[in-house]
Parts: C-alpha cells; sequence; structure tokens
C-alpha cells in the first residue's frame, strides 16, 4: 500500500527575485514508490521522506493527504486555490485559525466541483459505470455539486454525497466514524 502525506507550509513573507524558492511543505510519510511531475520538469521525480515540496499555493493552510493511485493537481489562479483530483482518494484539512473571512478552495474532479472553507473533507474518484465522485465532510460545510449542472447540495458534518455523472444523490449520514476512508481499499 502507497500513501503519501503532504503538509503544506508557505512562509507569508515574500520571497526576493534572487532567492531560492522556499519550501512548501515536507513529505512526512511514503509508503513504497511516490513520484511527484512538474511542468518545469521532462521526468517525474522520486519523493522520499522529508523531501521538500515546492509549491506557492495555499499559504500554509491545507493538509492534503492522498491514496496510492491517485493523481491530483494543486493550483492557485488569482487567489483561487483548487485541487483537482483526476483519479483516486484524497484528504484535506483546512485551518480555520489561518484562513481569512473571503477566502476558500475548490476541489474538482472530472465531473464534480466542491467548495470547502474551513473543514475536513475527504474526496474519492472512481469509474465505474461513469465517473463517480464521493464527496464525504468530517468537520465543517461544503457546498458541492455537478460541473455539467446546477444541482448543488449542501453537506455538513459527518455527511456524504456521491455524483455520479452529472446526477447527485441524497445526502447520507455516515454509519461510522470519519477516518475510514484511509484504511479501505
Amino acid at each position: 500500500m502507497l500513501r503519501l502525506t503532504l503538509f503544506l507550509l508557505v512562509a507569508l513573507a515574500p520571497v526576493p527575485t534572487l532567492a531560492q524558492p522556499q519550501a512548501a511543505g515536507t513529505v512526512i510519510n511514503v509508503e513504497g514508490t511516490t513520484t511527484v511531475a512538474r511542468a518545469t520538469s521532462p521526468q517525474p521525480i522520486v519523493l522520499s521522506l522529508k523531501d521538500a515540496i515546492f509549491l506557492n499555493v495555499f499559504g500554509g493552510k491545507v493538509v492534503v493527504t492522498m491514496r496510492e493511485r491517485s493523481a491530483l493537481t494543486l493550483s492557485e489562479v488569482h487567489g483561487l486555490a483548487t485541487i483537482n483530483l483526476v483519479t483516486g482518494k484524497m484528504a484535506l484539512a483546512l485551518s480555520k485559525d489561518r484562513m481569512r473571512p473571503e477566502e476558500s478552495l475548490e476541489v474538482r474532479t472530472p465531473n464534480a466541483i466542491a467548495w470547502v472553507r474551513s473543514t475536513i473533507v475527504a474526496v474519492e474518484v472512481a469509474e465505474r459505470l461513469g465517473v463517480e465522485t464521493t464527496i464525504t465532510v468530517l468537520r465543517g460545510v461544503v457546498f458541492a455539486g455537478s460541473i455539467s449542472s446546477l444541482s448543488r447540495a449542501s453537506l455538513g458534518p459527518n455527511q456524504s454525497l456521491t455524483i455520479t455523472g452529472n446526477v447527485l444523490g441524497p445526502v447520507r449520514m455516515l454509519e461510522r466514524p470519519a477516518p475510514w476512508w484511509m484504511n479501505e481499499g
């Protein structure tokens, strides 16, 4: 089993133009082989324990944990932070103490979008009878919906929603405690 946890921390002070980029985080756990693809590198780079992660997004407000065989990209454009989960499972925790009132984060999948703020949420993308995204809120509130329709739902603590294609399923209450998603295949 491969599990990668990224702890993203970015210094809030501006970095001088001639200085080396500051590490945005550190790999704190790797089981198996893990690679990262960068726009500036033609080949994937193998990650090891305690490797520095260089990003210029999220301002140290989020911890992202992803499961094996997961693919995601992190970006920030004009102040809008986005995690694009292409396939697999991930969880994220946003620090309420470090967020300004106007800040939020978008989680996108091939068929769904979730607006996240000061929360802990797990997201899974699976190919079953089409693309299926399951969004599970462990703490806080998340607004979620299909990318291709105007259907939206509000999810609170211990609630889950599955979006198949562009169809939202019912909001469900969790039957068991939160971190279950990390322990199942």
